[in-house]
């Protein structure tokens, strides 16, 4: 028991010194992350949806999904540069540069394929027969969706957003370039420690970043897996 005691403390202290360390950027990441997930999360589920019966709706949510991911991360960085530095419009480009909206934007552009694809899955899997008998029983099209369909796939939706949310963490290309000043975020970091040279520090924030992915990962298939059962 004292040996595996050891063991934990071994195990444990390095990464409680190094959360300490990179408070800042986890706080950031954390926060810019989660709001990007919820807000792609948000606009996923009515887009699915809707497009969830008939197949013009559906393949055009699908290749509005395929292009938002094969899109360059660079590429959405400019574009939001270019709409957001508006000289004309003070308060726009101080959204820009004073806030964390340009990186919210485009994190939540680069995180809204995923949920779209796993929105739409939900939604195409979900049996016709319960909606049918809401709607003879004169349920609206709001009502539908938020008291029938949506509590039969909540467990869908948790793990749309908990993939969302290991997309907008990892991003660096889409992101870097709209990040306003003071603040840094993991996967910067980590570039800039990589440019340095790879030291402790580097290897434990790899080892933590690895092991968070791998608990998303885990509880995005254990999310889906209850849902499909």
């Amino acid at each position: 028991a004292h040996a595996g005691a050891m063991f934990l403390d071994g195990l444990l202290e390095p990464s409680a010194v190094l959360g300490r360390t990179l408070r800042r950027e986890i706080g950031w990441s954390l926060a810019i992350g989660g709001l990007a997930a919820a807000s792609a999360l948000a606009i996923a589920i009515p887009l699915a949806w809707f497009a969830r019966r008939g197949a013009i709706r559906g393949g055009a949510l699908l290749m509005f999904a395929a292009g938002l991911f094969a899109a360059p991360g660079p590429l959405i960085g400019l574009a939001i540069i270019a709409g957001m530095r508006q000289p004309e419009l003070a308060w726009l480009d101080r959204l820009y540069s004073q806030s964390i909206f340009a990186p919210w934007l485009a994190l939540t552009l680069r995180a809204l394929p995923i949920t779209l694809l796993i929105s739409w899955t939900a939604w195409r899997s979900l049996a016709e027969e319960p909606l049918e008998t809401a709607r003879s029983e004169g349920a609206a099209g709001s009502a539908l969706l938020a008291r029938i369909a949506l509590p039969q796939r909540l467990r869908w939706f948790a793990a749309a957003g908990l993939a969302a949310l290991a997309v907008a963490l990892g991003d660096l290309a889409t992101v870097i370039l709209v990040v306003p000043p003071r603040v840094t975020l993991l996967s910067q970091l980590i570039a800039q420690q990589v440019h340095y040279g790879v030291d402790d520090r580097l290897a434990g924030l790899g080892l933590a970043t690895a092991l968070l992915f791998a608990l998303l990962a885990g509880a995005v298939f254990l999310l889906s897996g209850r849902a499909e059962r």
